[in-house]
């Protein structure tokens, strides 16, 4: 094995010097299929994370990746291929010498590679064998968390927003997935600045992340990142710009949903209203808002309908609802008359519910167009 990495050296070395990387990547590639019949699995694996780590070496990170990637996808053969360790009994780990190979990295150095295996790792990773020991799971799961964070710098690196927020999600850093939706929306329109922030948010709580969408809030509250006044109609400072309008919504959902106290049933009949109330506004910047209310509906707040949020028969044939259902609730919660639950008409959960009937009655004024970017 000391002779392949030896010769493989030499010659992959004489092709970076005469300044052709490609030429080195194909000769690594041709030099694993004609020895393949002499290599083990393992033996391969060294191989393979020894030209990568030349070609590394010598600034060619695209070609790296390419090398990455062809292993990945069983270029080298099925029997030779990228290994992920099930049992503690196996001796070694193509996922943990990957990690080696790209820990410490700049993102500016980690992207090309990161862009070009991220997809092919995730494939290996939904198709691990299902006996997997737990131990190893264990130490699986901290390896893959490892991986997300160098993609995530990797993907913000390269301009893929929504590759890093997903990797950020699963890494459960809040702290950092609203600065990276702060980095992310300073580069759109002005006016859409909060529409980021109101996605990521609904997004999480169709995935039944309640507790990270709590916490996204907080922590975009505690950055300061959406200042209301930023946002308001120059000709009209009572209305906010619909996204800060959809972002209002999220908070209010995500305060709902924190309300361990208050049943589930009065929690459904408070998102059925914010939604009658707020969907007419939500689609018009986004179509697919529905379809995510829908989901919330069904995945935080128990409801077993299928009929999707927004459509005419949810709306009752598409009006806003009326005083009678809002008091409806007020009454339900002591809200604002006697026996009202505490000061500000709170109910007996803790929630504002002034505050929220304040928001649900709030006019939304027009939409605008968008603005320049700013």
């Amino acid at each position: 094995m000391s002779e392949y990495s030896v010769q493989l050296t030499n010659r992959v070395n004489d092709w970076l010097k005469d300044g052709s990387p490609y030429e080195a990547l194909q000769y690594v590639q041709s030099f694993i299929a004609r020895k393949k019949k002499a290599l083990s699995r393992e033996d391969a694996s060294t191989l393979v994370f020894l030209g990568a780590k030349l070609l590394m070496d010598a600034g060619s990170y695209n070609d790296t990746g390419a090398l990455l990637v062809w292993f990945m996808e069983t270029g080298a053969g099925e029997n030779l291929r990228f290994h992920i360790r099930t049992a503690p009994e196996q001796t070694y780990c193509d996922l943990e010498r990957l990690l080696s190979l790209l820990e410490g990295l700049e993102a500016a150095a980690s992207a090309p590679i990161v862009n070009k295996i991220a997809s092919a790792i995730g494939q290996l990773w939904v198709n691990l064998p299902s006996n997997t020991s737990e131990e190893t799971k264990v130490c699986l799961n901290k390896n893959i968390l490892k991986f997300e964070d160098i993609c995530a710098d990797a993907f913000e690196h390269s301009g893929n927003y929504l590759g890093a927020l997903k990797s950020i999600f699963k890494l459960a850093d809040m702290t950092r997935a609203a600065k990276l939706l702060h980095n992310w929306a300073t580069k759109g329109y002005k006016y859409e600045y909060p529409l980021f922030f109101a996605r990521a948010t609904l997004h999480l709580l169709a995935e039944g992340q309640a507790e990270q969408a709590a916490d996204l809030v907080t922590s975009s509250r505690q950055a300061n990142y959406i200042v209301e006044a930023d946002f308001l109609d120059a000709t009209n400072d009572n209305y906010p710009c619909p996204a800060l309008s959809a972002w209002h919504f999220c908070t209010i959902v995500v305060e709902l949903a924190s309300l361990t106290s208050m049943p589930t049933n009065t929690k459904r009949k408070i998102f059925s209203v914010l939604c009658e109330r707020y969907v007419a506004l939500l689609t018009q910047m986004d179509p697919k808002f529905p379809s995510l209310l829908s989901t919330i509906s069904e995945v935080v707040f128990c409801s077993d309908e299928s009929r999707q949020i927004g459509s005419s028969s949810s709306r009752g044939g598409g009006g806003l609802p009326g005083g009678g259902m809002l008091d409806m609730i007020n009454s339900m919660m002591g809200g604002g008359g006697p026996g009202g639950g505490g000061p500000g008409g709170g109910g007996p959960g803790g929630i504002d519910l002034k505050g929220m009937m304040d928001a649900l009655q709030q006019p939304q004024g027009p939409g605008r167009p968008r603005p320049a970017r700013s």
